[in-house]
């Protein structure tokens, strides 16, 4: 775990961390626990890969993005819903007829 000291500048051992810069590290619970006792902040060091595994999760695509939703079992109101959240809104004007619905959107 990182630890950063409360204050800036610190640099030496405190409860045997070394600290550069405010920055030290250590995985001892023990003392992890006297450093947030006194104010130090702690953050969780990511190995690489889970770093990667954080990284490469956000960069997914959603599954709105990649996936069609199933508009045959979608009312005529979900219909236009969705057309309106995906850039249809100025296709559809007043058209309540789901086959006309969805033959703007398989064009």
């Amino acid at each position: 775990m990182k630890i950063y000291a409360p204050v800036e500048n610190v640099n030496g051992v405190y409860a045997s961390v070394l600290f550069v810069n405010s920055v030290g590290e250590t995985d001892n619970p023990a003392l992890i626990h006297w450093f947030k006792k006194h104010g130090y902040k702690v953050e969780e060091i990511r190995s690489a890969e889970d770093h990667l595994n954080l990284v490469c999760d956000t960069l997914e695509p959603k599954p709105n993005e990649t996936t069609k939703p199933d508009f045959d079992a979608m009312t005529p109101l979900e219909l236009r819903e969705w057309m309106k959240e995906n850039g249809y809104g100025g296709q559809i004007k007043n058209i309540r007829d789901k086959a006309k619905l969805l033959k703007i959107i398989n064009e």
